[in-house]
Protein backbone atom coordinates (compact mmCIF):
# COMPACT_ATOMS: atom_id res chain seq x y z
CA UNK A 1 0.00 0.00 0.00
CA UNK A 2 2.46 2.53 0.82
CA UNK A 3 4.50 1.80 -2.43
CA UNK A 4 1.34 2.77 -4.31
CA UNK A 5 0.55 5.79 -2.54
CA UNK A 6 4.04 6.26 -3.62
CA UNK A 7 4.00 5.92 -7.15
CA UNK A 8 0.74 7.98 -7.13
CA UNK A 9 2.72 10.81 -5.68
CA UNK A 10 5.56 10.50 -7.30
CA UNK A 11 3.14 10.18 -10.83
CA UNK A 12 1.76 13.68 -9.47
CA UNK A 13 4.95 15.59 -8.48
CA UNK A 14 6.50 14.25 -12.32
CA UNK A 15 2.98 15.23 -14.15
CA UNK A 16 3.62 19.11 -12.41
CA UNK A 17 7.24 18.90 -14.11
CA UNK A 18 6.29 18.72 -17.77
CA UNK A 19 5.09 21.05 -20.29
CA UNK A 20 2.32 20.74 -22.04
CA UNK A 21 2.16 23.64 -24.23
CA UNK A 22 4.18 26.81 -25.23
CA UNK A 23 4.16 29.79 -23.11
CA UNK A 24 0.67 32.60 -22.94
CA UNK A 25 2.61 35.31 -23.77
CA UNK A 26 4.79 35.86 -26.72
CA UNK A 27 8.90 36.08 -25.76
CA UNK A 28 8.85 40.57 -26.79
CA UNK A 29 6.11 41.46 -25.08
CA UNK A 30 7.05 38.91 -22.12
CA UNK A 31 10.39 40.93 -22.39
CA UNK A 32 9.28 44.22 -22.19
CA UNK A 33 6.05 43.16 -19.50
CA UNK A 34 9.42 42.46 -16.97
CA UNK A 35 11.43 45.17 -17.70
CA UNK A 36 8.29 47.69 -16.75
CA UNK A 37 7.48 45.89 -13.58
CA UNK A 38 11.20 45.71 -12.81
CA UNK A 39 10.84 49.66 -13.24
CA UNK A 40 7.79 49.94 -11.12
CA UNK A 41 8.90 48.12 -8.50
CA UNK A 42 12.14 50.73 -8.20
CA UNK A 43 9.75 53.53 -8.29
CA UNK A 44 7.51 52.27 -5.86
CA UNK A 45 10.43 51.24 -4.00
CA UNK A 46 11.77 54.84 -4.23
CA UNK A 47 8.70 56.71 -3.99
CA UNK A 48 7.50 54.44 -0.49
CA UNK A 49 10.59 55.30 1.26
CA UNK A 50 9.99 58.59 1.39
CA UNK A 51 6.09 58.79 1.68
CA UNK A 52 4.92 56.55 4.47
CA UNK A 53 1.11 57.35 3.06
CA UNK A 54 1.84 54.64 0.60
CA UNK A 55 3.06 51.65 2.83
CA UNK A 56 0.14 49.09 2.79
CA UNK A 57 -2.15 50.31 0.57
CA UNK A 58 -0.31 47.82 -2.49
CA UNK A 59 -0.03 50.88 -4.94
CA UNK A 60 2.56 48.74 -6.74
CA UNK A 61 -0.10 46.13 -7.94
CA UNK A 62 -2.20 48.72 -8.85
CA UNK A 63 0.93 49.27 -11.03
CA UNK A 64 1.36 46.21 -11.81
CA UNK A 65 -2.41 45.81 -13.39
CA UNK A 66 -2.03 49.23 -15.20
CA UNK A 67 1.34 47.54 -16.94
CA UNK A 68 -0.56 44.31 -17.57
CA UNK A 69 -3.55 46.37 -19.43
CA UNK A 70 -1.37 48.64 -21.71
CA UNK A 71 0.36 45.16 -22.60
CA UNK A 72 -3.06 44.04 -23.44
CA UNK A 73 -2.42 40.41 -20.81
CA UNK A 74 -3.83 39.22 -17.90
CA UNK A 75 -2.27 38.88 -14.70
CA UNK A 76 -3.17 34.81 -15.20
CA UNK A 77 -1.38 34.83 -18.55
CA UNK A 78 1.81 36.16 -17.24
CA UNK A 79 2.22 34.44 -14.14
CA UNK A 80 1.38 31.35 -16.50
CA UNK A 81 3.92 32.38 -18.90
CA UNK A 82 7.01 33.30 -16.23
CA UNK A 83 5.92 29.69 -14.44
CA UNK A 84 6.69 28.25 -18.30
CA UNK A 85 9.84 30.19 -18.11
CA UNK A 86 10.96 28.97 -14.84
CA UNK A 87 10.36 25.42 -15.34
CA UNK A 88 12.65 26.21 -18.93
CA UNK A 89 15.33 27.41 -17.38
CA UNK A 90 17.57 28.20 -20.53
CA UNK A 91 14.27 29.90 -22.14
CA UNK A 92 14.21 31.61 -18.52
CA UNK A 93 18.11 32.88 -18.89
CA UNK A 94 17.60 34.23 -22.43
CA UNK A 95 14.38 36.35 -21.06
CA UNK A 96 16.60 37.67 -17.97
CA UNK A 97 18.83 38.39 -20.44
CA UNK A 98 17.29 40.26 -22.91
CA UNK A 99 15.81 41.83 -19.90
CA UNK A 100 18.92 43.14 -18.86
CA UNK A 101 20.08 44.31 -22.09
CA UNK A 102 16.93 46.11 -22.37
CA UNK A 103 18.03 47.91 -19.36
CA UNK A 104 21.05 48.78 -20.11
CA UNK A 105 20.00 49.97 -23.26
CA UNK A 106 17.45 52.42 -21.70
CA UNK A 107 20.44 53.40 -19.55
CA UNK A 108 22.12 54.67 -22.32
CA UNK A 109 19.53 56.38 -23.72
CA UNK A 110 19.75 60.11 -23.10
CA UNK A 111 17.38 61.35 -21.50
CA UNK A 112 15.28 64.40 -23.27
CA UNK A 113 14.48 67.18 -21.47
CA UNK A 114 10.65 67.93 -20.56
CA UNK A 115 10.85 72.30 -21.17
CA UNK A 116 12.25 73.31 -23.76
Amino acid sequence: MRHLIFIILLFFAACNFISNGKPVVKFPVMQKVVWELMQSDDYYIRISLSDTNLKGKHKNIEMYEQIFQLNKITAKDFYTTIDYYEKHPILFKELMDSVSSLSKKENLTPIRPLIK
